[in-house]
Formats: C-alpha cells, sequence, structure tokens
C-alpha cells in the first residue's frame, strides 16, 4: 500500500473534512446605561487602541461594564 516504488501498489487516501477557523466578532452596545460587549472567541481590552492587550479574565458573552470606568478598548481574538 501506497508504495512509492511499486507502480502497481494500492493508493490509499483518508478522507477528512476541515472547516477553516471562524474568525472572531464583537459587537458593543449601550443598553440601560450600561456598556453592552458581545462577541465570540476571546475578550480582550486596552486602555489604548495600541495595546498592551490583556485577556478580560472570566468574560463570557455578553460582557456587561459600567461606563464610568476609564477609557477602555476591547477587541475579540481566536482563542
Amino acid at each position: 500500500l501506497n508504495d512509492p516504488n511499486d507502480p502497481n501498489a494500492l493508493r490509499c487516501y483518508r478522507s477528512r473534512e476541515w472547516a477553516p477557523p471562524q474568525k472572531p466578532t464583537i459587537s458593543i452596545s449601550l443598553e440601560q446605561g450600561q456598556v453592552k460587549i458581545e462577541f465570540t472567541g476571546k475578550l480582550q481590552k486596552a486602555s489604548s487602541v495600541l495595546g498592551p492587550w490583556e485577556d478580560v479574565p472570566g468574560a463570557t458573552s455578553p460582557y456587561v461594564v459600567a461606563p464610568s470606568e476609564p477609557m477602555q478598548f476591547y477587541r475579540s481574538v481566536q482563542p
């Protein structure tokens, strides 16, 4: 089987389904005075759009934060 030196060798293949990884998504809205962040992937935040970025521990979607914090930037990345 699959002998590259034998032209009469039986060629064997294995079928495998592959799906490309899903890109993370993020949506930010203001609801009832709270910032609501819906996301897929892992949520990160930074005080500058240039970073440094850090994971938001225990963040699940939707993630709600009070707008009383200093300016924050959020992004969603692959887990």
